[in-house]
């Protein structure tokens, strides 16, 4: 009966190990779903709490930066808002921010004025490629720099 008990927490474990990644998706999903079932509950099981800390850029843009309140960081993301007057305080985008951080990726979300007031233009485009770079030039031991583009974002971070 003992051995029963001890191989069940050992199968147990191993297909906890061998789910994470699609624990990590499920988490991710519920979590911008808005999803409270006891799947959620076992999605968000052992995972940190994301804290954000807003910050001015030396142009004098806003941003903001979502980080697990606690244990390493494993990636680094730049999520750029789509055309939305709110920017980056649009509440689903900072629900996927927290969200990804709560995954252990520290997320960086700079306010584009000129999408945040309907307005394309190269200014932009050059203010992504200078956050893309700052980021880039300061990862250090961490992964590569990834971005994470919403709606006509992804057109000018590309």
């Amino acid at each position: 009966m003992k051995r029963a008990g001890i191989l069940l927490i050992a199968l147990s474990l191993f297909i906890f190990a061998l789910l994470a990644h699609y624990r990590d998706a499920l988490h991710l999903l519920s979590r911008i779903g808005g999803e409270e079932s006891a799947l959620a509950c076992f999605a968000a099981l052992g995972r940190p709490e994301a804290v954000s800390v807003d910050l001015v850029y030396p142009d004098g843009t806003r941003g903001r930066i979502y980080r697990p309140a606690s244990g390493s960081v494993h990636a680094r993301y730049l999520v750029l808002h789509g055309m939305h007057r709110l920017g980056i305080d649009e509440p689903r985008l900072m629900t996927l921010s927290r969200a990804l951080a709560e995954l252990r990726l520290e997320v960086h979300t700079p306010e584009l004025e000129g999408l945040k007031d309907y307005r394309l233009g190269r200014e932009e485009s050059e203010r992504i490629q200078a956050r893309i770079r700052g980021l880039s030039a300061d990862t250090g031991e961490r992964a590569e720099l990834s971005v994470f583009a919403i709606s006509f974002a992804a057109g000018l971070a590309l």
